[in-house]
């Protein structure tokens, strides 16, 4: 992702997401700015059909809706903050390919998992891609969720590879 990509990104989330979970403009441009080696999109003649952001951070630890990242000084897991496509683009397998290369990135930094937070009944559709419910958190963790509108669910993927 570029800078120049924010508002295509902005635009996709208005278009993805209930109005109460779309981030502010300059929020999503400092959160590239903050982590831009972690932030993608599928395009396509120069138009952003699809975003994935993610950061370097600790299991366990939630990114608050609305909050700037929080960069671990040793990562130790993915954290896929947004993933949207935009439903002009639905079906055509962007977000599958978005995630296989955030994977492969996370492959490459030696991190053994993936975690998210799923919002807006998006449950099901990580469960099928390995991702499984972590239950447990502590109090501050779990108050950062709850700023998530509706149900939200953190989840996490132990990320394998064949040798």
């Amino acid at each position: 992702m570029l800078p120049q990509d924010v508002a295509a990104v902005f635009d996709i989330q208005c278009l993805a997401y209930v109005p109460a979970m779309v981030e502010a403009l300059p929020l999503l441009a400092a959160r590239l700015q903050s982590a831009p080696d972690t932030a993608w999109v599928a395009e396509q003649d120069g138009c952003v059909m699809a975003y994935l952001v993610a950061y370097p951070s600790i299991g366990g630890r939630i990114s608050a809706l609305g909050q700037a990242f929080s960069l671990a000084g040793q990562p130790n897991v993915l954290y896929v903050h947004d993933l949207a496509v935009d439903p002009a683009h639905a079906g055509k397998g962007l977000a599958q390919a978005l995630l296989a290369h955030a994977f492969a990135y996370a492959h490459r930094q030696n991190w053994q998992h993936v975690c998210l937070v799923s919002v807006q009944s998006t449950r099901a559709f990580w469960q099928r891609r390995g991702f499984v419910e972590q239950t447990g958190l502590d109090q501050q963790q779990l108050e950062k969720l709850a700023s998530y509108a509706g149900d939200a669910f953190y989840m996490k993927l132990a990320l394998t590879y064949r040798r």
